[in-house]
């Protein structure tokens, strides 16, 4: 069976963000995930849901909630990847890996990419278009933009994240990954990815231009410190160990 290079919305992205002006606002990216069942001759719609990514000058924060139930922030500046559990209203803190972390050669894994330079205009920002091929395959089309700039390569953080919770939760997969963050630039737009039995399809629905308070972009008010396994596993014998305040929301 074919590699699904499946992310969760967080991780994916969670999805090339360099250099504007600092006054400028940043985005809020709205998106659909459906997941299409194609057992028989008609799909049927067998998951929908909505998920955000907020962007903003060398940062960036899904809501909604990944695959896993969590949401993530990434402050590429300081290094610093919260994950957010809202449900136990706690936090995590992982370090964001240093680019010599991320640096080196990798190959092209079991798979083929195929960029069409002027894709279609999507939600009024023009795209590329990557298609993924694995033996001779088509398994993913992505639809990725360049406009979004504001700071930092969107494709290498979503390395970094995978790459950081490599050491937490390994994937085989992660080689295959890698090398495709390598070979793709911008922010998605659009992804499918085909599988035997259906697709996934996340689309945009909606980008603004929002001017973010800076509390955004830290774990909410109240909101308890654990470590990242004591955070998955929903806490140590249903107690929080570690109470620590929410950290500094000063820029």
């Amino acid at each position: 069976m074919s590699k699904t290079f499946k992310l969760g919305f967080a991780l994916w992205i969670g999805w090339a963000l360099t250099g504007a002006s600092a006054a400028m606002a940043g985005y809020r990216i709205t998106y659909e995930a459906v997941s299409y069942s194609q057992e028989t001759e008609t799909a049927q719609v067998v998951n929908r849901q909505k998920n955000v990514l907020l962007i903003d000058k060398g940062r960036f924060r899904t809501v909604g909630g990944d695959v896993q139930g969590f949401d993530l922030i990434a402050n590429i500046g300081d290094s610093t990847i919260y994950v957010i559990d809202a449900v136990q209203k706690a936090y995590a803190v992982i370090p964001f890996p240093d680019r010599a972390d991320t640096d080196g050669v990798v190959d092209n894994g079991t798979f083929r990419i195929e960029t069409v330079e002027t894709g279609p205009t999507l939600n009024g920002y023009p795209t590329r278009q990557y298609k993924i091929y694995e033996d001779g395959n088509l398994i993913r089309e992505l639809y990725t933009s360049e406009r979004f700039m504001l700071g930092f390569d969107f494709m290498f953080a979503m390395e970094g994240l995978e790459r950081a919770f490599q050491d937490f939760a390994p994937s085989e997969d992660f080689g295959d990954l890698r090398s495709l963050f390598r070979q793709v630039d911008g922010v998605p737009l659009k992804d499918i990815q085909y599988y035997p039995y259906g697709r996934d399809v996340l689309q945009t629905l909606k980008i603004e231009r929002v001017a973010f308070r800076p509390e955004e972009f830290f774990p909410p008010a109240g909101c308890a410190k654990k470590t990242l396994r004591e955070l998955s596993e929903g806490g140590v014998d249903g107690e929080d160990k570690d109470t620590e305040n929410t950290p500094s929301t000063s820029p």
